[in-house]
């Protein structure tokens, strides 16, 4: 839970405070340092100011930051409806590793989005399913949706302060699909379940996949010449992938 606290020292934090109600307080009294202390400023600025730090937010501390480590750990042993090329089934975590790599590798082909900030999205992506579990998207329904974005919001809100309105602000651009970044993250998140079926052995695709495999995700990539091309590629591995079983 982000905190304010007069001094860095968690004995004189206030921890359980609600941001909300905080913020116009914290916000007046950084306001009225500026007036009384600052007109002093070009004096003082080659010296440092005790009164900075207070301008600006506390970081997490160490116990907060395991606390969120803690929680995404269980996307580790979050199936997903999907094996490798081993047969061993494969975890949440494992997915939004890859399509953040994949992400990663595609800065020099997408040079005006800013990557950095794709794949923030996609190593976030998923965060949700630590409440939930995985649902297929072919099963997922809108209840399902709802009650994945409601806990994951709950749990977003108590995290600190910067953390959280980063996070949100993140999940808010996803959510919308209007910029670049959000379209790259999107595409690679449904690419890489495509890759991955490509990859695991045909008997474990579900009967509805060998039609899904040929049609998912064109219409999402269609924004992109680079990313089509890339899903033709992968079509082409499946209707080879299907034919080596005939």
């Amino acid at each position: 839970m982000g905190y304010l606290g007069i001094l860095r020292d968690d004995t004189f934090a206030c921890r359980n405070w609600d941001p909300r109600y905080i913020r116009p307080f914290y916000f007046l009294f950084t306001t009225l340092l500026l007036l009384f202390y600052y007109p002093f400023s070009p004096f003082l600025l080659p010296f440092y100011s005790p009164f900075t730090p207070l301008l600006f937010p506390f970081p997490m501390t160490a116990r907060e930051y395991l606390d969120i480590l803690h929680v995404a750990e269980r996307l580790k042993d979050t199936p997903r409806h999907c094996t490798t090329s081993k047969r061993r089934v494969e975890s949440v975590a494992e997915h939004s590793w890859r399509i953040s790599l994949m992400a990663f590798l595609l800065k020099d082909e997408f040079p005006e989005a800013d990557i950095n900030k794709v794949v923030s999205m996609c190593l976030i992506h998923d965060l949700g399913e630590c409440f939930t579990g995985d649902i297929p998207t072919f099963l997922k329904t809108n209840s399902d949706r709802e009650t994945e974005d409601s806990l994951l919001t709950q749990w977003v809100k108590s995290l600190p302060t910067n953390i959280a309105e980063t996070m949100l602000a993140l999940y808010a651009e996803m959510d919308a699909q209007t910029t670049l970044e959000a379209r790259l993250y999107k595409s690679l998140d449904k690419l890489e379940a495509l890759i991955q079926h490509n990859e695991s052995p045909l008997d474990t695709w579900s009967a509805n996949e060998y039609d899904l495999n040929k049609t998912y995700a064109f219409d999402t990539v269609a924004f992109s010449p680079w990313l089509t091309a890339l899903r033709n590629e992968i079509l082409q591995d499946t209707l080879t992938k299907i034919d080596q079983k005939k």
